[in-house]
Protein backbone atom coordinates (compact mmCIF):
# COMPACT_ATOMS: atom_id res chain seq x y z
CA UNK A 1 0.00 0.00 0.00
CA UNK A 2 1.25 3.32 -0.88
CA UNK A 3 -0.41 7.10 -0.23
CA UNK A 4 -0.93 8.90 -3.42
CA UNK A 5 -1.83 12.89 -3.42
CA UNK A 6 -4.01 14.24 -6.17
CA UNK A 7 -6.46 16.73 -6.68
CA UNK A 8 -9.90 16.36 -7.35
CA UNK A 9 -12.48 17.31 -10.22
CA UNK A 10 -13.46 19.71 -8.21
CA UNK A 11 -9.83 21.62 -7.54
CA UNK A 12 -9.62 19.99 -3.99
CA UNK A 13 -5.93 18.62 -2.78
CA UNK A 14 -6.53 14.67 -1.42
CA UNK A 15 -4.73 11.39 -0.47
CA UNK A 16 -6.00 8.36 0.16
CA UNK A 17 -4.02 4.91 0.31
CA UNK A 18 -3.90 2.95 -3.58
CA UNK A 19 -2.39 -0.82 -3.85
CA UNK A 20 0.41 -1.49 -6.79
CA UNK A 21 -2.45 -2.06 -8.88
CA UNK A 22 -3.29 1.66 -9.33
CA UNK A 23 -2.73 3.57 -12.20
CA UNK A 24 -1.84 7.10 -12.92
CA UNK A 25 -1.24 9.55 -15.64
CA UNK A 26 2.52 8.90 -15.87
CA UNK A 27 2.50 5.11 -15.54
CA UNK A 28 3.31 2.62 -18.70
CA UNK A 29 0.48 2.88 -20.61
CA UNK A 30 0.58 -0.75 -22.17
CA UNK A 31 -0.18 -1.95 -18.40
CA UNK A 32 -3.98 -0.52 -18.82
CA UNK A 33 -4.55 -2.39 -21.93
CA UNK A 34 -3.03 -5.67 -20.98
CA UNK A 35 -5.79 -8.75 -20.35
CA UNK A 36 -8.78 -8.69 -22.15
CA UNK A 37 -8.70 -5.13 -23.35
CA UNK A 38 -5.99 -5.20 -25.98
CA UNK A 39 -7.95 -5.27 -29.14
CA UNK A 40 -9.43 -1.52 -27.50
CA UNK A 41 -8.04 1.81 -28.89
CA UNK A 42 -9.21 3.94 -26.28
CA UNK A 43 -9.59 4.30 -22.18
CA UNK A 44 -10.81 6.61 -19.98
CA UNK A 45 -9.64 6.05 -16.17
CA UNK A 46 -11.53 7.73 -12.86
CA UNK A 47 -11.05 7.45 -9.71
CA UNK A 48 -13.85 6.94 -7.07
CA UNK A 49 -13.20 8.38 -3.33
CA UNK A 50 -15.09 7.04 -0.40
CA UNK A 51 -15.36 6.33 3.26
CA UNK A 52 -15.10 2.91 4.08
CA UNK A 53 -16.95 3.08 7.45
CA UNK A 54 -20.00 1.15 9.10
CA UNK A 55 -20.88 -1.73 10.85
CA UNK A 56 -19.80 -5.23 10.21
CA UNK A 57 -21.60 -7.79 13.03
CA UNK A 58 -18.92 -9.99 15.89
CA UNK A 59 -19.97 -12.45 18.13
CA UNK A 60 -19.06 -11.27 21.71
CA UNK A 61 -19.08 -14.07 24.70
CA UNK A 62 -21.85 -16.11 21.87
CA UNK A 63 -23.96 -12.83 21.25
CA UNK A 64 -24.03 -11.36 17.69
CA UNK A 65 -23.08 -7.59 18.03
CA UNK A 66 -22.93 -4.66 15.91
CA UNK A 67 -19.29 -3.45 16.29
CA UNK A 68 -18.37 0.10 14.52
CA UNK A 69 -15.43 0.23 11.59
CA UNK A 70 -13.80 3.43 10.05
CA UNK A 71 -10.85 2.52 7.86
CA UNK A 72 -11.00 5.95 5.76
CA UNK A 73 -11.30 7.23 2.98
CA UNK A 74 -10.43 3.94 -0.17
CA UNK A 75 -10.12 4.57 -3.87
CA UNK A 76 -11.45 2.19 -6.48
CA UNK A 77 -10.59 3.01 -10.19
CA UNK A 78 -12.67 2.75 -13.01
CA UNK A 79 -11.99 1.98 -16.60
CA UNK A 80 -14.04 2.42 -20.25
CA UNK A 81 -13.01 1.31 -22.99
CA UNK A 82 -13.25 2.71 -26.46
CA UNK A 83 -12.66 1.78 -30.27
CA UNK A 84 -13.63 5.28 -31.57
CA UNK A 85 -11.48 8.55 -30.39
CA UNK A 86 -14.79 10.92 -30.69
CA UNK A 87 -16.34 8.93 -27.83
CA UNK A 88 -13.27 8.60 -25.81
CA UNK A 89 -13.13 12.13 -25.58
CA UNK A 90 -16.49 12.95 -24.76
CA UNK A 91 -16.38 10.59 -21.86
CA UNK A 92 -13.05 11.92 -21.13
CA UNK A 93 -14.57 15.56 -20.77
CA UNK A 94 -17.63 14.27 -18.63
CA UNK A 95 -15.65 12.67 -15.97
CA UNK A 96 -13.66 15.37 -15.98
CA UNK A 97 -16.94 17.33 -14.36
CA UNK A 98 -17.76 14.49 -11.84
CA UNK A 99 -19.02 15.83 -8.78
CA UNK A 100 -19.46 13.77 -5.67
CA UNK A 101 -23.16 12.35 -4.93
CA UNK A 102 -24.66 10.58 -1.87
CA UNK A 103 -21.65 7.73 -0.56
CA UNK A 104 -18.56 9.09 -2.74
CA UNK A 105 -16.33 11.72 -1.20
CA UNK A 106 -14.72 13.00 -4.32
CA UNK A 107 -13.34 11.78 -8.21
CA UNK A 108 -9.83 12.06 -8.77
CA UNK A 109 -7.54 11.29 -11.69
CA UNK A 110 -9.31 11.06 -14.57
CA UNK A 111 -7.15 10.31 -17.49
CA UNK A 112 -7.26 9.36 -21.25
CA UNK A 113 -4.70 6.92 -22.51
CA UNK A 114 -4.83 5.69 -26.14
CA UNK A 115 -3.61 2.40 -27.03
CA UNK A 116 -0.25 2.58 -29.77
Amino acid sequence: MRIREATTTEGRRISFDVDNHYYTPLCDKSLVFDGFFRDHKFCVCYTKICNDSGYREETRFGTPTLVHYDNGLVAYQNMNFFNDKKEAEEDFKNRKKLTPKLGVYAYADVFLVENN
